[in-house]
């Protein structure tokens, strides 16, 4: 289970945060006013609201944690990450990304207020949003009109274009500062409770709570409408941490987190940075940097603008307060990159090949079973992408050397099938199976090396192999810990893509008849027994390992 010292340094800022597995999947993306109280609760038991929160810590690795200007902007924030990464603990999937806007318009004479799904740049238009809170956004439209463009509980008919833009001026006004029109509803909220005007009341309040509210967001929505980049920065020792927020029209859309060592000035650092990230990337229209940062001269001058006004530094703020954020978790997975990439080209230099992406495959199959799985797992600059992963099903081979067919099918399928191939394939066999990978890859006119890696009989890693059978010897155990990781992993999902195939088999259906037998239930009987025949076989007390006693019960009694 996770150390409950991970919450350490966490910041007391509003936020969203990310609970990861060892492999850096997304289990579980949540919002918090205050998100190193909110974590805490997950360590203690009597603050679980959900018998699926165990469940979370056990798989939880380590957290991820994007601060906030608001509560208001974290559930923005964590609406689209839930999207994006669609967390297996998170129950509940909003159903879109949007949130809606107020938009008003000035038309030829008159005023246009309306709810609408979506911003666009437009002449003589203000936008009030986006609203998380839109449940009472119906009551905030109506004062809106009814202080704009009607008078007398009727619509002002008038054909003066000057009364018209000093009312759209007011509408600027209100949403720029609204500070005297809270007072107003205040006032009016108080004035209608001591005539007892209940209804009246409800309705000032909805209409003071919908627009204070949402008003915290007019800062994330930036009244340029310009598609901006924000550089937030902080240094640690000899590491400069930089946070990037990207906002588009005006809206926070995407977050980075780049980790960097200085070798020079943190200045140089981050012109260095901007240099190689817009060599990839499209400037924008506006760069904004903190102006502590100003008296050096940057490469990229035109499109950088430093942080000289208030609202600037606002966005400077939340920017240089997620570069902070977890700097020594950040700093760490530097490390942890940089020792891999080390690795990698220990591994390169051994072989005299190009290591920087490595492909690995293995199989899956069982005797006596239908399923076959061929997989592959994908390794770039050392770190295992989980993106590229590829499986194949094969046709059940009875033949003595099945597993060697299965290798050459393997390799095949993923050769024609992708066109960006490796620089280099491991095969997880002995010589017959690299023999198998050989044919495959010249069938295809291609000229990838190749190795193997065997295992000893306790299915561990023993030794590595080159194209012809012979051993690879070397005593560096930083390279062979890195292979044997890559070996795991690929044996991991490679039994993963085989115990779910195997599930939707029928001779596996009798089984979810058993009381209290699920998918759940039997994905962990699979995983533990390999097959229907272990199953079938196995002793109560060797089922109470897996399963609870009644469950255990049950499926012995059904076997007999």
């Amino acid at each position: 289970m996770i150390d409950k010292t991970i919450i350490n340094n966490i910041s007391e800022e509003p936020g969203v945060y990310l609970w990861k597995d060892s492999e850096g999947n997304v289990l579980y993306v949540g919002k918090a006013k205050n998100l190193k109280k909110r974590l805490s609760q997950y360590f203690n038991k009597n603050m679980l609201n959900s018998y699926k929160t165990p469940k979370l810590m056990e798989h939880a690795s380590s957290v991820e944690t994007l601060i906030c200007n608001s509560d208001r902007e974290a559930f923005i924030q964590e609406r689209k990450l839930i999207l994006k990464y669609r967390p297996f603990y998170n129950v509940i999937i909003p159903p879109k990304l949007t949130f809606p806007f107020i938009r008003i318009k000035l038309i030829k004479n008159g005023i246009e207020i309306k709810r609408i799904d979506y911003y666009s740049k437009e002449n003589n238009t203000i936008f009030f949003g986006p609203l998380p809170n839109n449940r009472n956004i119906s009551s905030l439209i109506k004062y809106l009109e009814h202080i704009l463009i009607s008078k007398n509980g009727e619509y002002i008919k008038s054909t003066n274009a000057e009364f018209w833009q000093n009312q759209f001026d007011y509408a600027k006004q209100i949403i720029k500062k609204p500070h005297n029109l809270f007072v107003l509803l205040q006032q009016k909220i108080e004035d209608a409770k001591k005539n007892l005007d209940f209804e009246l009341a409800k309705f000032y309040k909805d209409v003071y709570e919908t627009f204070s509210y949402n008003q915290a967001m007019q800062k994330t929505f930036i009244q340029t409408k310009k598609n901006i980049n924000v550089i937030g920065w902080y240094k640690h020792n000899n590491y400069l941490l930089l946070s990037v927020i990207f906002y588009n029209d005006g809206i926070w859309f995407l977050q980075k987190d780049f980790t960097y060592q200085i070798l020079s000035s943190p200045e140089n650092t981050i012109n260095e940075f901007l240099n190689s990230f817009y060599a990839k990337f499209e400037l924008p229209e506006m760069i904004l940097l903190d102006k502590a940062c100003k008296d050096f001269e940057y490469d990229l001058a035109e499109n950088i603008v430093f942080s000289e006004t208030k609202s600037l530094e606002d966005f400077i703020e939340i920017a240089n307060k997620n570069a902070e954020n977890n700097y020594r978790e950040k700093i760490n997975k530097y490390i942890s990159t940089n020792n891999l990439l080390k690795v990698q080209d220990k591994l390169s230099k051994l072989l005299n090949v190009d290591c920087s992406r490595i492909a690995i495959f293995d199989n899956s199959f069982f005797v006596n079973s239908e399923t076959v799985v061929g997989m592959v797992c994908v390794f770039e600059n050392g770190e295992h992408n989980q993106k590229l992963n590829r499986h194949f099903y094969h046709k059940v081979n009875y033949n003595r050397n099945a597993d060697v067919e299965y290798m050459f099918w393997t390799i095949k399928k993923y050769l024609m099938k992708f066109s960006d191939v490796p620089s280099v394939l491991f095969i997880d066999g002995s010589k017959m199976q690299i023999d198998a990978a050989v044919e495959a890859r010249n069938l295809l006119g291609l000229n990838i090396p190749i190795f193997g890696l065997s295992k000893n009989e306790r299915h561990q890693t023993e030794k590595m192999l080159d194209e012809k059978g012979e051993e690879i010897s070397f005593e560096d155990t930083e390279i062979f810990n890195f292979l044997s990781d890559c070996q795991y992993i690929v044996d991991k999902y490679a039994k993963y893509y085989y115990n779910k195939q195997e599930i939707k088999n029928e001779r596996y259906n009798f089984l979810l008849d058993i009381e209290g037998v699920g998918l759940k239930t039997l994905e962990k009987l699979i995983k533990h027994f390999q097959t229907y025949e272990n199953i079938k076989s196995a002793t109560y007390e060797e089922l109470c390992k897996v399963v609870n006693k009644n469950i255990a019960l049950n499926l012995t009694k059904a076997k007999k």
